[in-house]
């Protein structure tokens, strides 16, 4: 289980901790959260208690769920499938099940992706220009295509993030409490994979809160006829990790993945 809180937006670093039950999880963010002066994008509050809701029930929660989005990519039938089942657990706790679909979403993946490689690459320009050796294969290829772009594009790629962002904020003060979707297309990657293709392509729905700055979670939700997990996200407004956490316990309990390990 991972979670990571709200960032800066034009940065997406956001770092968060990997644990096995999602009370653990809310345990280390806890420790890790809360203002650093050093850091300029840094925000004095302490975020509250990260656990308050854990425990309490869903029931009449409305859950906003991007179908839209979900069906205009490509999942394996094992992920559709095991998030279908996530909806029907939701629905048994008391949720209501919205469709929803955010301004910006669809574009969420490619902004994001090129926001981070033209400021990445504009920081390490002269040492990838001076000393390329000393940069992995993996990381000179991401950079490939960086000399070629440039501010304007930058900053229509920020205005792309900035409007899923006011979508998502206003989905957020209506009646809509959370937001799910499969955390990646297709089962996790073994590490002979990444090995054998180091440049595979990416999930599209793991940068959009990167993107936007939205609490979320990715927690099990089932494994593959292989015994690797499938991830299911779950989102929240800004500064409502509470109520992410309080989402992911539920569920982590009715279904129970997390008391299943993958056979080695």
């Amino acid at each position: 289980i991972t979670c990571c809180a709200g960032g800066d937006i034009e940065a997406m670093d956001h770092v968060g901790p990997l644990t096995r039950t999602v009370v653990d999880n809310a345990i280390m963010l806890q420790a890790m959260a809360g203002y650093d002066p050093k850091d300029p994008s840094s925000v004095d509050s302490d975020g509250g208690d990260f656990r308050s809701l854990i425990g309490q029930p869903l029931r009449g929660t409305r859950i906003g769920v991007p179908r839209k989005f979900i069906d205009s990519i490509e999942h394996t039938e094992e992920i559709l499938a095991a998030f279908r089942q996530a909806e029907s657990e939701f629905r048994s706790l008391g949720c209501v099940m919205v469709d929803i679909d955010p301004d910006g979403l669809s574009e969420s993946h490619d902004a994001g992706s090129l926001v981070i490689t033209y400021e990445a690459y504009r920081y390490h320009r002269q040492n990838l220009e001076r000393h390329p050796e000393e940069f992995s294969v993996n990381f000179r290829g991401r950079f490939a295509k960086a000399p070629g772009l440039t501010e304007i594009a930058s900053e229509t790629a920020k205005a792309k993030m900035g409007r899923l962002r006011q979508s998502l904020s206003q989905l957020f003060r209506s009646d809509i409490e959370l937001v799910i979707n499969p955390g990646r297309e297709r089962p996790a990657q073994t590490m002979a994979e990444l090995r054998a293709d180091p440049l595979g392509k990416r999930s599209l729905a793991l940068r959009m809160y990167s993107v936007t700055g939205n609490p979320a979670v990715v927690l099990p939700m089932g494994f593959s006829r292989d015994s690797l997990p499938l991830g299911l996200q779950i989102a929240a407004a800004h500064w409502r990790e509470d109520r992410v956490y309080q989402a992911a316990y539920a569920y982590e309990q009715a279904a129970g993945w997390h008391m299943r390990h993958p056979i080695s």
